[in-house]
């Protein structure tokens, strides 16, 4: 079908596309600076409204860095009651075209209101909704991404006719994608949204009567034209051979099994050994190994060799565990090397690739909450509708691969809709055949190779059961596990986390109508359970009231801690925490009471509930509820014990704060209470590897000057006495291909964006290659950034900065397409990213990574140091850079065809003593320069 005919079906021959460039997000205080409107007829740009606007106010200086728009140049401008009457007849009452276009659907109304114009009935298309939506498994959805997927110019971007014109191309794709889905697809959207008003109703219900027409509801008005890459999370293997008589030497040699069918197979070997060590500490008695493996060894293929070997000659049929930190590497196992290896080893294999429970969708859970939609807000309905496009492709039932759901920001639906306990693996999800989870459960106890990542790991060390039994356990990246364990680690409490749980416990609230309608039901039939009912109602809304009373006391009382001009607030220690809290003593007990309450009341419901229904069988929802309530309210209450009292000397105590805009002036300020164990390492020891026959922990970073003590002792392996550890070097003749540069002047110029700027623009004009910089602030970034964009020369360079709205695999894919792209990362651009070729031939190190010595974590540790003899400095805050730096480093070269140049512009590198460690843990020889000029 034409693109003119599809249109003329769906009653979109002639819209118009629409964008407003404002002094703010605010309709009734903010002004129009700039408006574009253009009408498309059968598809093409018929004609152009483009106008800049006297808002008869500053534009903030913010609004100038994004649009380019300043006060000189809309100050000869028409003002807004000049432009109206031209607007409104080019608009012209045909369908409005908008990216988000509840932001200028606000602005255009209160424009008419000011003025006396008749309100606009808008038949209104988002292209923001649509793309999330149809476009779900995409990193991110502004205007800039979306472009740029689908091959359109995006210079002078946020120059609203510019946004307007890719708002309409953007608008026609998407229109063309949504026409591919079949009728039982849309009719599932149709029934979703009938009871709204929201953007693009109109385009679904005239979808839905056109495939009705047709009569074919298998196949859309068109063909589709692309799918979604999802992948499966099982694999299977069937093979005939017998691994036991398998060495590393017969898989990795040249001409080993890997060989013969690795299309870029190469002999490496120290993969070998690496392998022959990884097999030998999995089947030893009771042995734990911690090895460096340089980068390019080839190390994840070499420990999956031993990890399969393990788990098939096992006489216990355990599985092996592998887990990783970063979900690239995750994927890079599972989908690239498991099924490589299996095919080149030939033997029978089952892998599943496991997350979280929370991370999985349980379709009963969202059939409830869709059933009643009258209890959702636009906005809620807005951010599940992805999801129903998701659930037509998805294999995993993964929500993480649903970025237009995450993209909403609507974390409490996702609480909502996620697996549960009593979901997926029992009675309730029968229906649909244990959903996701339940499904990859029964598969987890059947395979040889599990890869988590570390958070899972940690939650299963403390809440034993999230994984099946194991005996081996692989760690790859390593160096993060005590990150990792930090997370799991800690308490926090929140007002807004609080009222969620409490929302949940809530009869009166819609998001527990499922499990109430039952209550409801059963206390019409008894009186008793109907004064329970009343009671659970009045307890909760108790505990809602001394909760924000008691938050409300704690903000008061810390005012003094916080400053709302402060972009990042600090986190106060609390050293006494009986004292800081004895202020809001009384509030505290009352919080307290109210819990208790709940619990109490909870158990009467539950006892009665069992009297009618001993087999719990009649009232699956509801036991399954009371039995998650009561546990929700134990934990709340030992959450608000060890937060506020019996100070642990062995915790961190702080609290964290920041201000909410309140109205249109008015900021509150919010605060929350959170602990974390000090020296996690006694932790790791006692309740992980004490529990664990075989481990082995690897990286590409884990000596510090040469020794692995550091690594010993703040994982815990030290208070092990036979732990094995083993370097194996990089493949790579570093000093053939790399270059290291290193600023040696007596200037400090890491802190100075002025300078960082010239020296990007000098290395630009001069190389025009791939550049990464990395930066330890988003604000130095941000402010590098600007002077650059800013400047005649660098508004030519293509820059991608992680900067507040663009996603990580945005920027790198602008890499990908552009080859003399500047890359500015932050934290997580130090690891997990893989640029190989020319892909990046220019490595940048603005400041050595130091951790910000304030944070609370990193205060009580240095403290706790300090305290017993030893030197932090020296022991923890150079170690932990001294690793982030070469992982940092380690971004440059990733094959061994890789060349480039290194430059780091922190001069402590050369003029403090310490230097010496960052300087020797890098494989590579240091040339020190003063000028630019002379990096060559």
């Amino acid at each position: 079908m034409k693109k003119k005919d599809l249109l003329k079906k769906l009653n979109l021959s002639t819209f118009v596309a629409f964008d407003f460039e404002t002094t703010g997000l605010d309709p009734f205080h903010d002004r129009i600076i700039e408006v574009a409107a253009i009408r498309f007829e059968n598809g093409e740009i018929a004609d152009r409204f483009s106008t800049l606007v006297n808002p008869q106010r500053k534009i903030p200086s913010k609004i100038t860095d994004i649009t380019g728009i300043s006060n000189s140049m809309v100050s000869s401008s028409p003002k807004e009651e000049l432009i109206i009457d031209d607007l409104l007849k080019f608009l012209d009452n045909k369908p409005l075209v908008a990216h988000n276009i509840k932001f200028d659907e606000s602005f255009l109304k209160q424009l008419c209101e000011r003025f006396g114009k008749p309100s606009i009935d808008i038949i209104a298309y988002d292209t923001l909704q649509l793309a999330r939506s149809i476009l779900f498994d995409q990193p991110v959805f502004n205007l800039s991404a979306l472009s740029d997927y689908y091959g359109l110019s995006y210079k002078g971007a946020h120059r609203a006719e510019k946004d307007t014109e890719n708002t309409g191309k953007i608008f026609l794709e998407l229109v063309e994608k949504l026409a591919g889905y079949p009728l039982d697809m849309i009719s599932k959207i149709n029934s979703f949204i009938s009871e709204t008003d929201i953007a693009n109703t109109k385009l679904y219900k005239d979808l839905f009567n056109e495939l009705v027409k047709k009569g074919d509801g298998k196949i859309g008005l068109i063909k589709q034209n692309s799918t979604p890459d999802l992948k499966t999370n099982t694999f299977i293997h069937n093979g005939i051979a017998d691994i036991k008589d398998i060495s590393a030497e017969n898989v990795f040699g040249a001409d080993g099994l890997l060989s013969e069918i690795h299309p870029n197979f190469e002999v490496r070997y120290n993969q070998s050994k690496y392998a022959r060590l990884v097999d030998e500490i999995l089947q030893g008695n009771s042995c734990m190994g911690v090895i460096e493996a340089g980068t390019g060894l080839g190390k994840s293929m070499a420990y999956l060799f031993g990890a399969i070997k393990q788990s098939l000659i096992s006489e216990d049929d355990a599985p092996v565990m592998i887990a990783c930190h970063t979900k690239h590497l995750q994927d890079q196992l599972f989908h690239k090397d498991l099924p490589l290896l299996a095919s080149a080893l030939n033997t029978n294999l089952k892998g599943v690739l496991l997350k979280g429970r929370r991370n999985y969708i349980c379709k009963t859970r969202l059939s409830w909450l869709i059933s009643d939609s009258k209890t959702l807000d636009p906005a809620d309905i807005e951010a599940l509708m992805p999801i129903l496009f998701w659930l037509y492709w998805t294999k995993t039932g993964d929500l993480t691969e649903c970025s237009g759901f995450l993209n909403s920001r609507r974390g409490w639906l996702q609480s909502i809709i996620c697996s549960d306990s009593g979901f997926c693996t029992g009675e309730i999800c029968n229906n649909n055949q244990g959903c996701y989870y339940g499904r990859l459960k029964k598969s987890v106890f059947q395979a040889n190779i599990i890869v988590v990542n570390h958070s899972l790991v940690m939650t299963d060390t403390a809440q034993k059961g999230l994984l099946p039994s194991y005996n081996s356990i692989i760690i790859d990246e390593a160096h993060n596990l005590v990150k990792s364990a930090y997370e799991q680690f800690r308490i926090d409490w929140s007002e807004k986390q609080v009222s969620f749980q409490l929302q949940l416990l809530d009869p009166t609230s819609p998001k527990s109508s499922r499990w109430n309608n039952i209550l409801y039901h059963i206390s019409n039939i008894s009186p008793q359970m109907k004064k329970h009912h009343e009671e659970l109602k009045l307890t909760v809304n108790d505990a809602k009231s001394n909760l924000k009373i008691l938050m409300e006391e704690i903000a008061k009382n810390n005012q003094s801690r916080f400053n709302p001009e402060r972009a990042y607030q600090e986190k106060p220690i609390i050293s006494n925490i009986d004292k800081i809290h004895s202020s809001v003593s009384s509030e505290t007990i009352a919080m307290r009471n109210s819990f208790e309450k709940i619990y109490s009341v909870l158990e009467k419901i539950k006892h009665a509930v069992l009297k009618i229904d001993s087999s719990r069988s009649d009232y699956p929802i509801l036991h399954n509820f009371l039995d998650q309530g009561l546990e929700t309210t134990t934990d709340l209450t030992n959450t608000l014990i060890h937060l506020t009292e019996n100070q642990n000397q062995d915790w961190v105590y702080w609290l964290e704060g920041n201000y909410k805009k309140n109205g249109f002036e008015n900021s509150n300020l919010q605060i929350s209470l959170n602990a974390s164990v000090i020296d996690v390492s006694k932790t790791l020891s006692h309740y992980f590897f004490k529990n664990i026959d075989n481990c082995v922990l690897t990286s590409a970073t884990l000596k510090v000057q040469g020794s692995f003590d550091y690594f010993l002792g703040r994982t815990g392996l030290d208070q092990f006495g036979d732990v094995i550890t083993k370097e194996f070097v990089s493949p790579f003749l570093y000093n053939e291909q790399v270059s290291y540069f290193q600023y040696g002047g007596s200037r400090e110029i890491s802190n100075d964006p002025k300078f960082i700027a010239d020296l990007i623009i000098y290395l630009h004009e001069t190389y025009c290659k791939r550049m990464m910089v990395l930066f330890t602030s988003i604000k130095a970034l941000s402010d590098t950034s600007k002077i650059i964009q800013s400047s005649k020369i660098g508004k030519k360079i293509p820059l991608f900065a992680q900067i507040r709205g663009v996603s990580k695999p945005a920027i790198i894919k602008g890499m990908y397409q552009n080859p003399n792209g500047v890359l500015f990362g932050t934290n997580s651009f130090w690891e997990g990213v893989d640029l190989p070729g020319d892909l990046l031939e220019i490595l940048v190190l603005v400041k050595l990574p130091f951790d910000v010595p304030s944070d609370p974590l990193i205060k009580s540790y240095s403290d706790y140091i300090n305290k017993t003899g030893g030197n932090s400095f020296m022991e923890f805050s150079i170690p932990e850079a001294a690793i982030r730096f070469r992982q940092g480093f380690g971004r440059l070269i990733r094959t061994s065809y890789d060349d480039g140049k290194f430059v780091c512009l922190d001069n402590r590198i050369v003029t403090k003593r310490y230097g010496d460690i960052f300087r020797n843990s890098l494989p590579v020889d240091m040339r020190t320069f003063s000028g630019v000029d002379t990096i060559q």
